[in-house]
Order: C-alpha cells, then structure tokens, then sequence
C-alpha cells in the first residue's frame, strides 16, 4: 500500500514560490548592500556673481567611511581657489581625508568668480574605502556654476547702514527727551 504524500494545489505553490523567490531577491539585495558602495555629490550655488566667494561642498555618503581622495577640477579662467582641499595645480584641487567611521562626509572648498562665463565642478574619486579597507568604488559628481554681473560694494554698504542706524537713534533719543520734558510738565501742574 502506497503512502499518500503532501499536494500542493496551483494556487499554494504559486504562492510558494513567490514567496521564496522574494526572499532570495531580498538575501542578494543585502548582499549587495554589505559589499558597499559609496556616493559623492557636488552641493552649491547655480549662480554666483563676478568677486563673489562662494561654498562647494563636496559630501561623500556611505557607511563605515574609511579613507578618501578625490580631485575637485573647475575652469581657472572663470574661478579662483580660496581656501580648502589642496590646490593641485592651477585647474583642479586635491580633497583628501581619514573620515573614520562615519557615514557621510564634506568637504567644503572656497572659490572667488573671476569673470563671467560658466564652469563645470567635476568631482573623480581616486580610491574611497571603508575601515576595513575595502574599497567603496569611484564615484563621481558633476555640477555647473555661472558666474553673471558684478557683485556690488559692500563697504558703501555698511558705511550706509551705520549712518541709518544714527539716525534712528537720534531720533529715538529726541522723542524720548520731549515725552520725558512733557512728563515732568504734567508733574508741575499737579503740584
């Protein structure tokens, strides 16, 4: 006499089926993930104005950052290099840094407009790892600046804000002397 084994209907091994095949999508995805990768993106102004020093922040995400050297590259023509990163040559800055650990980092480097005009900010990753030393791939980011107009004086500026500012205290000071003057008028009478 024969056993009767366990039969699975259509619909159940269907069901089945789907299900273990999400969970192996799912086990390669998180295997995907382990591996790691890291990003890189190029935040700043789109505009900016002939004299203007402005902010790139160059921010790496990820997990468990390492180590990272990258080169930020522009148009020497149209920006000038301020500050931030090393200046390696006249077209491009050096970004280098033990992040230990963390999951994102930024890089912040400061540029003068020089003339108007457009440039791109290119961002190539050397090498980036994790702290295990394991690399995190090469990513790279792209953004473009233009550079319009002159940016106006600021000393006339400050020099017009501290006159204003007089001002309004001289004035704030002369009403106060009268309300003061009527005050003691009142005073008087009551006496």
């Amino acid at each position: 006499m024969m056993k009767k084994g366990f039969r699975m209907k259509g619909k159940t091994l269907k069901t089945l089926l789907f299900l273990t095949a999400a969970v192996m999508i799912s086990a390669l995805s998180l295997t995907a993930v382990y591996a790691g990768s890291a990003k890189v993106a190029v935040n700043t102004k789109e505009t900016v104005k002939v004299n203007q020093v402005f902010t790139v922040y160059v921010k790496y995400s990820g997990t468990d950052l390492g180590t990272v050297s990258s080169v930020l590259k522009y148009d020497p023509d149209v920006l000038k290099h301020v500050s931030g990163g090393e200046e390696a040559g006249s077209t491009a800055v050096t970004l280098k840094n033990n992040i230990g650990g963390e999951d994102s980092f930024s890089f912040a480097v400061k540029f003068r407009a020089k003339k108007q005009g457009s440039t791109g900010l290119d961002v190539s990753t050397d090498s980036i790892s994790d702290m295990q030393g394991q690399s995190l791939g090469t990513p790279v980011a792209y953004k473009t600046v233009d550079v319009s107009g002159v940016l106006k004086e600021t000393a006339g500026a400050g020099d017009h804000s501290s006159r204003e500012i007089t001002r309004v205290l001289m004035i704030s000071i002369a009403v106060t002397a009268v309300l003061l003057l009527i005050a003691i008028a009142i005073q008087n009478r009551k006496n």
